[in-house]
């Protein structure tokens, strides 16, 4: 309460928690006077992915606000590209292995390693999770050349 507005509103608490919180840390407020920190891997407990010869076997968990489909697959777990077959999700197949969204043109659908380091899938310039029908709990398999 001391680091947060007066009042706070249902609905805001960017600009009532957040904005002040992080000001206070601007001017240098210790972290852990703000108050106990949460390990977000602690918190949210994703199926692990299943590692095969043929391929490797996810996950959608989260949709993001821009409708790239995250799944639980760490892209520490993707060989090199040159590897990489095709990336089935749900029903539909993605064919497209990207570094950056610059690699491909607007409306084309890919499969990316995105910053929080575990594979995705993304319509470049657009929503995939709208595109393509996906949600969360959908199982993504990446075919691997042997």
């Amino acid at each position: 309460p001391k680091y947060r507005a007066a009042e706070v509103s249902a609905t805001f608490h960017g600009r009532d928690i957040m904005a002040p919180a992080a000001a206070h840390l601007a001017a240098g407020v210790d972290p852990h006077e703000l108050g106990p920190s949460h390990c977000l891997q602690s918190t949210i407990r994703w199926p692990e992915p299943e590692v095969t010869s043929e391929g490797i076997r996810g996950e959608i968990v989260v949709v993001d606000p821009f409708g790239n489909l995250v799944t639980n697959i760490p892209g520490t777990l993707l060989p090199p590209p040159a590897r990489l077959t095709g990336f089935l999700v749900g029903d539909r197949e993605i064919k497209h292995f990207v570094h950056t969204y610059a690699e491909a043109s607007p409306g084309m659908a890919v499969a990316l390693v995105g910053s929080h380091g575990f594979l995705e899938i993304a319509e470049v310039e657009g929503n995939a999770a709208a595109s393509l029908g996906i949600r969360p709990g959908v199982e993504v398999f990446v075919s691997l050349r042997r």
